[in-house]
């Protein structure tokens, strides 16, 4: 018999898996990118180029390092991407989207509002409102739990 932590745990999990397969082949058919691909090019059209360093890409997109140069230098040669010296630090580098890389962008943006009303179209009102309460009360209890960890990593 399951404990109820199991399967909270086992949902999250299923969940987890079960969307990410399903925006991935929405992205894949709709926008001809990986799910890789649509998030950075959506992070770099959304956030700017400022602030991203690739460390922290990396760790937003849950992805390694060398994975996302391998993402980086694919986009750029599909001319999606463009990487340019820091005018103020030239040994930094800074990541921009091209025009066609905008265009991506918009396209994969479009993508997520039809991905959103497919999966919403199986919900009632009160279960859309709700839903969106207990994601964002997770997201910050995970959140919280990563921060714990941390501290608890530290002072050990």
């Amino acid at each position: 018999m399951k404990s109820e932590y199991s399967e909270f745990v086992d949902t999250l999990t299923a969940l987890n898996r079960t969307s990410r397969q399903f925006i991935s082949e929405q992205y894949s058919e709709l926008n001809a990118v990986s799910e890789s691909a649509a998030v950075l090019l959506k992070l770099l059209a959304n956030g700017g180029t400022e602030h991203w360093t690739q460390t922290k890409l990396a760790q937003e997109m849950c992805v390694s390092e060398s994975s996302l140069c391998t993402l980086i230098e694919r986009l750029r040669n599909e001319q999606l991407l463009q990487r340019e010296r820091d005018a103020i630090d030239r040994r930094k580098t800074r990541l921009s989207l091209t025009p066609q890389g905008r265009l991506a962008a918009e396209q994969i943006s479009l993508t997520d509002r039809k991905i959103e009303a497919a999966l919403q179209k199986h919900l009632s009102n009160e279960t859309k409102i709700s839903l969106v309460d207990a994601c964002q009360s997770l997201l910050e209890a995970c959140k919280k739990s990563q921060l714990d960890g941390d501290l608890t990593r530290r002072a050990a």
